[in-house]
């Protein structure tokens, strides 16, 4: 999705940085609501009703430059890449 997307190049572009490899990187993702209707969760064409706890998805674009560190400006402090832990919740319509 469009915000795993963006934690992830926003991490790459600040590891980039930081280990000399770029001066300056640009992370960004974009997302368009039918597209990802279609792919992932019902097809628009089902016609099902979306239930209580549905989400959905943005259709639109965000960006970031990241450059090496000024105080003055908002920064990266850290980056913590993790794993997916299954912790056996099976109510879709109550995922947290």
């Amino acid at each position: 999705g469009a915000c795993s997307t963006m934690a992830e190049s926003l991490a790459l572009a600040a590891m980039s940085v930081d280990g000399g490899y770029a001066r300056r990187a640009c992370a960004v993702t974009s997302s368009h609501f039918c597209s990802a209707e279609r792919q992932f969760r019902f097809p628009l064409e089902y016609g099902g009703q979306r239930t209580p706890a549905s989400q959905w998805t943005v259709s639109g674009s965000g960006c970031v430059i990241v450059s090496a560190h000024d105080e003055k400006k908002p920064s990266v402090g850290a980056v913590c890449l993790g794993s997916v832990v299954d912790y056996e919740v099976c109510d879709i319509n109550n995922m947290g």
